[in-house]
């Protein structure tokens, strides 16, 4: 599968998503999609961002020989996770950076992505001293 019958996959998977949870507010793609890295196997990976917590985690399948994931997270949490540096930082910083926002009315990506990349020097800091 081509980078854009991906694109288009994760539109209809964003459509699906809304259907089901009508509390949310964003939805991208992210990974080696997002970065335009995929190659004809590669996983269609997204998260969405509901307004609540949701007992749904996520939704997963395979389409065509690619595995479809897509995460469920409360703006509450996707806030917090954006802005902790852990020492997976900057790897884990990066699935809230480079996204494709297939829904995103409000505008949070963007500041799940700012959050992300300037996190906090303090916890900057003493997560480099834990390493």
């Amino acid at each position: 599968m081509d980078h854009e019958r991906r694109m288009a996959l994760a539109r209809r998977v964003t459509e699906y998503v809304l259907r089901r949870h009508p509390d949310l507010i964003a939805v991208a793609v992210h990974g080696s999609t997002a970065k335009s890295e995929d190659r004809e196997h590669s996983d269609l990976e997204m998260f969405a961002v509901t307004r609540c917590r949701t007992e749904t985690r996520g939704y997963g399948t395979i389409h065509e020989g690619i595995v479809v994931e897509i995460e469920l997270v409360s703006e509450e949490d996707a806030m917090r996770e954006a802005g902790t540096v852990t020492g997976k930082w900057p790897m884990a910083a990066d699935g809230w950076i480079h996204t494709i926002p297939t829904h995103d009315p409000e505008h949070i990506l963007p500041r799940l992505a700012a959050l992300a990349s300037h996190p906090d020097p303090e916890k900057l800091a003493r997560s480099a001293a834990v390493r």
